[in-house]
């Protein structure tokens, strides 16, 4: 209990002298060590704004705490206070304590701040005053954490007052706190605070949370010269006078760019949505002519973390089957011919010599011979979100990765990276490190957590009949033999390993930390996901074809191509690899190839019965509360 004749601050301590704990909704400056005597005293005065942002001047820190154990003989001169920062998880629960080590130490005080707010400033969660055994003590005892992020616990004296030496103890009672990352990286703001290293990630300084933050940050920051937007590689066809050469036509291999920032091309429908036509980009061309170039229509980036997982778990599959074959063919002597299935999907044969050494791969269909199912692209050529980030950064925003530079040093590649000099800065334009791997990282779970498209129903009864009979049309019609409806997984926990950097990976489960919606498990404990994909590549007939092969997918034929998932395609028109289909109806018309006999069933269908069919693809959509990255 604070004694009386000492005033108690309106912007910090409660008018009722008996009560411990309150909650205020002061905006606090990140305060971190000990502020010397002749700063600002913040919990003795009414501060404003300014005085605040002006205090944080002085700081000096001092390090931090470790986590379960308590720190001795930290001095809190006059005027002076310690502060430790962390990151926790939600709902941890947090146990802190403040300890004068003598009798002529009293009115230790804690302040508990975090997580920041948008302007990046943390707020005061709560202040605890000396506890009920005398003043020299302050005790903050099992608090759970409201929200995942970065905290501050500040320990200093009542009016900072009195001074000497103090036990500081901070333990995370469920172990879901890590050290904080350094000071530098604390103090940095905006894009600056973004540019993770690796070892903060590796060491469990920055939560998964926090992460999808700074990814989706990084997902709408609209990129400069000065951070490495662009190249400087003047005398390409289509360039400028210098960085950031921005083309609409991609040179060769090489890309752009094309943009400055991801969601121009990604905002159909609500953020991290498909691309209009009119963002469509033009790749592998002469860096002028459309027409030298393969047009690509931005897809729509929902649910891609069970994309990923389903790929990798069907992946897994097939390499057990052909290990399997290999072995027996081994034993037996004999050769062993194996048809391929993966979640129930058929891939082909592959046949195995006696010798159980030799695959003949020819027989398969829709998957490379690495049996990699490769969910991403329009041509299924890339197998995780991180490769398909990077590639996306560099061919279109002229953004190089650390990982990406890394490799280029390795092996040189200048038809994709450039030719610029010096290895670390191949696209020439004096920008090095444009992107560090812990950039990379956080970009990549930002999508991979992005929300599940879901099913928006009609109100409507009528409306909603004709929906159901559409989707019964739609099996009907042999769509389901491509368009699978639903795909069990087994294992939704993401693995996001470094490229560069030596450590363990990120490791979080989707069904936990994805944003709302997100799947959830049945009561049986099954996990489907209604992506209407079956993850495979299909011939789609000479009137889809690229005009000539991918020289990303080089093994892939002009007519083939991923059959694309159909969830949330209700809003994510236009339609097909290049968007020259402005509705669904267009779409399946254009089909061919495999997809011949559904067309043509399609086809004979009555205008009506084909508006119903239309009906049921425009409830595979977003939840319409949650159109924003935040959901």
């Amino acid at each position: 209990m604070r004694r009386s004749g000492r005033p108690l601050m309106p912007t910090m301590f409660a008018t009722m002298a008996r009560i411990k704990w309150w909650l205020v909704g002061v905006v606090a400056v990140m305060v971190v060590g000990c502020v010397p005597s002749d700063q600002q005293d913040l919990t003795g005065a009414r501060a404003t704004a300014e005085e605040l942002r002006a205090a944080r001047s002085g700081v000096i820190d001092k390090g931090s705490i470790a986590f379960g154990e308590s720190i001795r003989d930290i001095s809190l001169s006059h005027g002076e206070r310690h502060g430790f920062t962390f990151y926790g998880s939600e709902e941890t629960i947090l146990r802190a304590k403040e300890t004068a080590q003598t009798d002529g130490n009293p009115d230790a005080l804690l302040l508990l701040l975090g997580p920041p707010d948008g302007s990046g400033k943390l707020r005061e969660i709560l202040t605890w005053d000396d506890n009920s055994a005398g003043h020299r003590n302050a005790l903050i005892d099992e608090f759970r954490l409201p929200a995942s992020g970065e905290y501050q616990l500040i320990a200093t004296s009542y009016r900072q007052q009195s001074g000497g030496t103090y036990t500081i103890s901070l333990a995370c009672l469920s172990s879901q706190c890590a050290e904080a990352p350094s000071t530098d990286q604390r103090k940095r703001t905006g894009y600056e605070r973004t540019r993770l290293a690796s070892e903060d990630i590796i060491h469990g300084r920055v939560a998964t949370d926090e992460m999808f933050r700074i990814g989706d940050f990084l997902f709408d920051h609209h990129f400069v010269v000065e951070e490495g937007l662009g190249n400087g590689l003047w005398d390409l066809p289509g360039s400028r006078s210098g960085p950031p050469n921005l083309r609409r036509v991609h040179w060769k291999r090489f890309g752009g760019p094309d943009t400055t920032h991801c969601s121009r091309c990604h905002s159909v429908g609500g953020a991290d949505g498909g691309g209009d036509r009119l963002t469509d980009v033009f790749q592998e061309g002469d860096g002028e002519n459309t027409e030298s170039a393969l047009e690509r229509n931005a897809p729509a980036l929902l649910g891609l973390g069970y994309v990923e997982k389903l790929a990798g778990e069907m992946t897994d599959e097939l390499k057990e089957e052909v290990a399997s074959a290999r072995r027996l063919a081994g034993m037996s002597h004999r050769s062993v011919t194996v048809a391929l299935t993966a979640k129930g999907i058929a891939f082909g044969t592959v046949r195995i010599e006696a010798d159980g050494q030799h695959v003949d791969y020819s027989g398969l269909q829709g998957v490379d011979g690495d049996l990699v199912v490769k969910p991403f692209g329009w041509k299924g050529h890339t197998s995780t979100i991180r490769r398909f980030v990077d590639d996306a950064l560099r061919t279109h925003l002229g953004i190089q990765t650390d990982a990406a530079v890394a490799r280029n040093c390795q092996d040189p590649d200048p038809e994709v990276m450039g030719s610029g000099p010096d290895c670390k800065d191949p696209d020439g334009d004096g920008v090095t490190s444009e992107f560090t791997e812990g950039q990379l990282t956080a970009l990549a779970v930002y999508v991979a957590l992005t929300q599940v498209p879901v099913r928006v129903e009609p109100v409507d009864p009528v409306a909603l009949q004709r929906a159901t009979a559409g989707e019964a049309l739609f099996s009907g019609l042999g769509c389901t033999l491509c368009h699978v409806q639903q795909l069990p997984l087994e294992n939704p926990v993401h693995v996001e390993a470094p490229d560069v950097a030596a450590g363990p990976p990120l490791v979080f489960d989707l069904t936990a930390e994805g944003r709302e919606p997100r799947l959830h498990r049945r009561p049986d404990g099954r996990l489907t996901v209604e992506l209407l994909s079956d993850l495979k590549r299909h011939d789609m007939g000479p009137g889809l074809a690229d005009p000539r092969p991918a020289s990303s997918a080089p093994q892939v034929p002009r007519e083939v191509w991923l059959t694309p998932p159909l969830w949330g395609v209700g809003a994510t028109a236009p339609y097909l690899h290049d968007g020259r289909a402005p509705s669904l109806r267009d779409a399946i018309l254009a089909h061919g190839g495999e997809a011949t006999p559904a067309q043509a069933n399609f086809a004979r269908l009555t205008p009506d019965e084909q508006e119903k069919v239309v009906d049921f693809l425009r409830t595979l959509g977003r939840d319409p509360a949650r159109r924003g990255s935040e959901g």
